[in-house]
């Protein structure tokens, strides 16, 4: 296992190019619901190498703007993760995903896990990407043990870093024992606020010892996440790889979305900028670099993404 500031002594994309959805871990791990697969599951390169899920290389697609262009190119080569595409749009290609569009960058990736829909994917602050358990139900996956195991793992955390009552002989493992999962999930959630503000919730006035004892608890959900994570490695497999040899949407309004590190950027792509000129002049600057296409249409653009699918599954 890592330490805890082996999983989050990775920079940021850069200073002035600050990744999408980006999510501090002490309070995002908490901000769930009370149902079992509202956890956050991390799609980290380094666990999927130890528990043994093999990665695959792909050509995918990344829409984003010039502005956050070379925080792209900056990641080439790197194990954090970036959300891309097989299947993307004509609408949004123009006005973007998550960022503005209009720069399309086409990629030789290395594919983590593969989804026929947006699994609304979340960096952390060092650019890892998480996904909520949830989404793994897709396709009517039966995951129930995924998440007993998942319940397990919260209710060591729980016995383990929850706070002592010294006006009580209370233990929360009593109140966990047969628990049900919105049980789990509402302690799990009072985790934090117990840690962060045991003196006064209401004015939110920290304890620094007891903070500090959540970058403890953070380690033990990631090291806690991986084994669950790696009892389950077969069915997850199958989950992150089956949309792989499909990539194909039934609808065009719809995106898929693949969750990809170690880019290498293979073209840049250019569409529907406000400026002609402007989108030349950049497109121009690009090019030093990289081979670049301008496309007057972008539902053209949206056939070849699509035509590159095609190719890579043999369709």
């Amino acid at each position: 296992m890592k330490t805890f500031k082996g999983f989050i002594a990775e920079r940021t994309i850069g200073p002035t190019t600050p990744i999408a959805w980006q999510k501090s871990l002490s309070k995002a791990l908490f901000d769930v619901g009370v149902e079992l697969n509202t956890l956050w599951l991390p799609m980290a390169p380094s666990i999927f190498k130890r528990i043994g899920i093999e990665n695959f290389r792909a050509t995918a697609f990344h829409v984003t703007d010039n502005s956050k262009f070379k925080g792209i190119e900056k990641m080439q080569g790197q194990k954090r993760s970036l959300s891309a595409a097989f299947t993307i749009p004509a609408v949004n290609l123009e006005q973007g995903i998550q960022t503005k569009g209009g720069t399309i960058v086409e990629l030789d990736a290395n594919v983590l896990s593969s989804w026929k829909y947006d699994v609304m994917s979340t960096p952390d602050k060092s650019g890892r990407r998480w996904i909520q358990m949830k989404q793994l139900h897709y396709g009517n996956n039966d995951i129930d043990k995924i998440l007993r195991d998942a319940q397990k793992m919260v209710h060591e955390i729980l016995i383990k870093h929850f706070p002592k009552d010294p006006d009580r002989d209370w233990k929360i493992e009593n109140t966990l024992k047969g628990a049900m999962p919105a049980t789990t999930m509402r302690w799990w959630m009072q985790l934090r606020m117990k840690l962060m503000y045991p003196d006064n919730p209401a004015t939110k006035t920290a304890d620094p010892v007891l903070k500090k004892k959540l970058s403890l608890v953070i380690k033990d959900y990631l090291d806690g996440m991986e084994k669950v994570m790696r009892s389950n490695v077969k069915q997850l497999k199958e989950i992150f790889t089956s949309y792989l040899n499909i990539r194909k949407m039934k609808s065009i309004r719809q995106w898929d979305e693949q969750i990809v590190n170690d880019i290498k950027i293979k073209k840049v792509h250019f569409v529907g900028w406000g400026s002609r000129t402007d989108m030349e002049e950049f497109a121009k600057e690009v090019g030093k670099k990289y081979d670049t296409k301008i496309w007057d249409s972008s539902s053209d653009l949206q056939s070849y993404i699509s035509g590159i699918a095609a190719k890579e599954t043999g369709q």
